[in-house]
């Protein structure tokens, strides 16, 4: 689930073109998410984000991290659902 997190902080960051209107849409402080992305983007070796512009835009990195974070949402949901209906169904 920690993966899971990071791609949808990275995709609210994303949609909104701000951290601080990503945090309020995510219910976290602004700082926590600018941490938690610098932390990020240090662990992977590369920037996600172009924080020269405004809206903020994701580089080229970025633009794949997004992509590949919507597949493994959209996974995890497909996952989850599964799991519910075979637990309802033994």
């Amino acid at each position: 689930m920690v993966y899971i997190k990071q791609f949808e902080y990275v995709i609210a960051i994303a949609n909104t073109g701000s951290f601080s209107r990503a945090a309020d849409q995510l219910n976290i402080a602004q700082p926590t998410l600018s941490k938690y992305i610098r932390k990020l983007e240090q662990s992977i070796g590369i920037e996600l984000f172009d924080r020269r512009t405004i809206p903020i835009r994701l580089t080229t990195a970025g633009e794949l991290y997004v992509i590949a974070g919507k597949k493994m949402i959209d996974n995890d949901h497909q996952l989850q659902k599964q799991l519910q209906e075979h637990s309802c169904n033994p």
